[in-house]
């Protein structure tokens, strides 16, 4: 009779090193790409630490509008803010947006600005890497990806309500590009929630929505090009059901308090064309800065990838397309060709070289990574660097002189300083600033013309029933006024200079 298993004596064997590095290694691998991943996710947040972006000229009439939001328990419908535009038509489009803005400026103060910045900039990194990874290139290329689109975006992410969109854009192109791999259409019922969230905090919702006709029409565009050109893998949603959703999405944009008027607005910007030359963020990239040529190749190179494959989804290239013509008119947009370019390459190096599995990634540690950093790194940033940033851009020295002096307006200002003397100086009701849909493109073509002092300056309307004017010190303006009878210095410093009408007291 055979003793009990239990009774015998237990042997231990050891075991292999190479068994054991066996066992270790995919904890190993899964721990160092937790690791990279947060490093990807966490490098816009960083970039908010470094370069404390808090001097955006547009970010302030955005907290005004938060502001008066709170304020009023409403939202507005005329302008209130400006002289010129006194009474005339104003949509807050962005109004969600604005009272999160808002909202964390009155916890955090400046550092409101760079959460804001630091958290909505790495979730819209993480969504595209997660674009990525589901289309399953092979080894970390979609970590690489993911940081060349991070190194491309640096200078769009800024405070300003346009990050949603590029968000909601990668969401949006996400679900897309997987009902056409899988064939399951029920996710895209996913776009109308989107749509409804969309159309209250960026006016550039329309945009989804032309990226989603493109979706539509794409097995009609499919039926004009020879099979051999088409990708083999793609299985097209019926036109029908993308009909029918289109209509749910056009309908959810309009759950918003302005309703259909979001849309004229939309057209009235659309018609500002030649404000493109002259607004900063409208213009074309000047290819000064590393971001711009990193777009440049990333677009050449998915050029070179669609010619290579010469099979294709047509939404990929429809939307190639589209993002060249507006990436490379204006700098604001830089964002959609730059990722729909990475899209094409991840998706062509999967048709090379395919992952088997789509390699899981905890979310854990990345998430946990950048709350610590955007808490923790926001506070390092001291309010004393802020504000000195501030300064470096803005009239805070001529703002807090004329909060103690007084003096009468009607107040003639720059442009780009409009927003910031609308929330620190509400009792002057400014002459312009960058809510361009209020002021009109002649109004802002003339005013140009005369900050750089071109001949005509002296006519400006808006200038000649001015009774103070504020101005950048070293500008073509500021020299002019400094020779004119009418107006006096009454406070200078490095950024700008106040001029009072002549025939006023001086306190």
């Amino acid at each position: 009779m055979s003793p009990p298993v239990d009774s015998l004596p237990r042997v231990c064997f050891p075991m292999d090193e190479r068994t054991t590095a066996r066992h270790e290694q995919p904890s190993r691998q899964a721990v160092l790409s937790r690791l990279m991943v947060a490093a990807v996710i966490l490098l816009p947040a960083f970039k908010c630490l470094l370069t404390l972006p808090v001097d955006d000229p547009d970010v302030w009439w955005h907290l005004r509008a938060g502001q008066w939001i709170v304020e009023h328990r409403g939202l507005p419908t005329t302008d209130s803010f400006s002289a010129g535009g006194s009474g005339r038509p104003w949509v807050a489009y962005s109004w969600t947006a604005e009272l999160l803005l808002y909202g964390l400026y009155s916890a955090l103060g400046l550092r409101g600005l760079l959460v804001f910045t630091a958290a909505v900039s790495s979730a819209l990194v993480a969504s595209f890497h997660g674009l990525l990874r589901r289309v399953r290139p092979p080894g970390s290329l979609d970590l690489i990806l993911a940081l060349v689109a991070t190194l491309g975006l640096l200078p769009v992410l800024t405070p300003r309500p346009w990050l949603f969109t590029i968000w909601f854009f990668i969401l949006e192109l996400d679900l897309l590009l997987t009902a056409g791999r899988t064939g399951d259409r029920r996710l895209l019922w996913w776009l109308v929630p989107l749509f409804v969230l969309w159309a209250n905090v960026h006016i550039q919702f329309v945009l989804g929505l032309v990226v989603l006709a493109m979706a539509a029409i794409e097995p009609l565009v499919a039926r004009l090009l020879p099979v051999r050109r088409i990708d083999p893998e793609w299985r097209p949603v019926p036109f029908t059901f993308m009909l029918v959703l289109g209509v749910a999405c056009v309908a959810a944009t309009l759950v918003n308090p302005y309703h259909g008027r979001l849309y004229l607005v939309a057209a009235q910007l659309m018609g500002q064309s030649e404000l493109w030359n002259l607004i900063q963020e409208l213009v074309a990239m000047p290819f000064r800065s590393p971001s711009n040529w990193v777009v440049l190749a990333a677009a050449l190179a998915a050029a070179f990838a669609l010619g290579w494959r010469r099979r294709f989804r047509p939404l990929v290239v429809m939307l190639f397309l589209l993002g060249a013509y507006l990436s490379f008119r204006s700098q604001r947009d830089v964002w959609l060709v730059l990722l729909v370019s990475l899209a094409i390459l991840a998706d062509t190096a999967a048709v090379i070289r395919p992952r088997a599995v789509a390699r899981r990634v905890g979310w854990t540690v990345p998430v946990a990574a950048v709350l610590v950093v955007v808490l923790a790194g926001s506070f390092l940033a001291t309010q004393a660097r802020l504000e000195k940033k501030v300064e470096e851009k803005f009239p805070v020295g001529a703002v807090r002189f004329l909060a103690a002096h007084r003096y009468p307006g009607p107040l003639f200002n720059r442009f780009s300083w409009g927003g910031y003397l609308i929330f620190f100086l509400p009792e002057y009701p400014v002459s312009i600033d960058g809510r361009t849909m209020v002021h009109g493109q002649k109004r802002l073509i003339r005013h140009f013309r005369t900050l750089r002092g071109k001949p005509e300056w002296k006519k400006d309307p808006e200038l000649a029933a001015a009774r103070l004017v504020v101005v950048p010190s070293r500008g073509p303006l500021a020299a002019l006024l400094q020779l004119a009878p009418r107006f006096r210095p009454v406070y200078q410093d490095r950024v700008a200079t106040v001029f009072c009408a002549s025939d006023r007291p001086d306190s």
